[in-house]
């Protein structure tokens, strides 16, 4: 009752002021009465416009305060998970087994010894459920959550039907007792071996070299055909020199070695495209002068080719073939 009092009170106040406005509008111009009203009309427009940017800076400031607020507040929440995350390590190291596996039939039990985690375990036997199917050892990556430090580690010991698997059991006892203890044996320790024919777990004893850099070695060996030079694996994307320092020591190309040759006269644009050495631009323009003249007689022949120098030749000629 007493707030309807107050606001017929001020609207009272209100008809007031504008009666006066009125009065002195008609006095002062000569307006008549529906010209007082117009008056009125466009003077509260006038303030309106006039006012209008400040009230929406007043606004727009309010929320960019609320929306600072919020976004120091998501930060701090961020870094303090990020520290979480980073401080969270075991006070007792992680043990785990590594041992072939075929991940379209192993256990849940199997992937915890894996030291894959309960939830990276559960979303594998999940994704089985639902029926996914594991084709290929790099169809593993599918599965979220899986890092790649976990899956390099544990991609010797994918064992899929008609795949051979790569890690022989000799090397499983010491090259888990080195990943589980988190060192890299000397390089003294290591015994000699083919680097053409090597695994990535193998690769992980050198010094120098981690899941990572052993899962690109093996990646670019692959794909380049095989190693021809020792020198080729300074190729590898961040490799460091004392890395290759200790490899030059264990590693070696066995002389009877042949690498995966490429028939320039019959190999389609993207076997020829996938080799390192060979962009997409030489690709086409070796299709393009095959097709319009005729085929090459020796590998030299290449460097009728306008774009293509001898020091390319030099460097892609172990992978060629007539």
């Amino acid at each position: 009752m007493e707030y309807a009092v107050l606001f017929k009170k001020d609207l009272s106040y209100f008809d007031c002021v504008i009666k006066r406005i009125k009065k002195w509008a008609r006095f002062y111009f000569g307006f008549s009465k529906t010209e007082a009203n117009g008056f009125i009309i466009l003077a509260v427009i006038l303030i309106a416009v006039t006012f209008l940017p400040w009230i929406v800076k007043i606004g727009i400031y309010r929320d960019a305060v609320s929306d600072a607020h919020a976004l120091d507040s998501l930060v701090a929440l961020m870094d303090k998970r990020i520290h979480y995350e980073r401080t969270e390590e075991p006070n007792e190291p992680v043990t785990f087994q590594l041992f072939n596996f075929d991940p379209n039939t192993a256990t849940l039990s199997d992937f915890k010894k894996l030291g894959l985690g309960d939830e990276i375990s559960n979303r594998i036997i999940k994704y089985r459920e639902k029926g996914g199917v594991f084709y290929e050892a790099d169809d593993l990556k599918k599965i979220y959550g899986l890092r790649e430090t976990q899956f390099e580690i544990i991609k010797p010991f994918i064992a899929l039907p008609g795949k051979e698997t790569r890690m022989e059991s000799k090397h499983v006892e010491e090259a888990a007792s080195a990943v589980q203890s988190g060192r890299i044996p000397e390089p003294g320790r290591v015994l000699q071996f083919d680097i053409n024919k090597t695994d990535s777990l193998t690769l992980m004893q050198v010094q120098g070299i981690g899941p990572v850099l052993s899962g690109r070695i093996v990646r670019f060996r692959n794909n380049l055909g095989g190693f021809v030079h020792i020198e080729q694996l300074n190729e590898v994307y961040g490799i460091e020199d004392y890395a290759l320092v200790n490899l030059a020591k264990t590693a070696f190309i066995s002389a009877d070695f042949k690498p995966v040759m490429i028939n320039i006269n019959q190999a389609p644009f993207e076997e020829l495209a996938a080799h390192p050495y060979v962009s997409f631009t030489i690709a086409r323009v070796i299709i393009a002068y095959r097709e319009q003249h005729d085929l090459f007689e020796k590998v030299n022949d290449l460097l009728k080719i306008q774009i293509i120098d001898k020091q390319w030749l030099n460097r892609m000629a172990p992978y060629l073939e007539i």
